[in-house]
């Protein structure tokens, strides 16, 4: 994607890319973590009716949104170069 929409022909990576591919993995380890997480807690038949609390859960009431804010962030940074180059 960063390379698709650089400004020129021949972009070089620079650290905002590397930057931005580290919080995309990171979100979307978050996120595939956190629904696993929940998806095993619901899993045993005591749980059906709790709120989950373990793992990722303890700490935030939605790590799942959570890591897909990050996602989405990414793309920010993926793109700050080419959008304040066309300024």
């Amino acid at each position: 994607m960063t390379i698709l929409n650089a400004s020129n022909r021949n972009p070089e990576i620079q650290a905002a890319d590397i930057i931005g591919w580290i919080v995309w993995a990171a979100g979307f380890i978050i996120e595939a973590v956190a629904d696993q997480q929940k998806l095993n807690f619901k899993k045993i038949a005591s749980n059906k009716a709790r709120w989950c609390d373990a793992g990722l859960w303890r700490w935030s009431r939605h790590p799942n949104y959570f890591g897909e804010v990050r996602l989405f962030l990414c793309l920010l940074t993926f793109e700050q170069h080419t959008f304040f180059g066309m300024c």
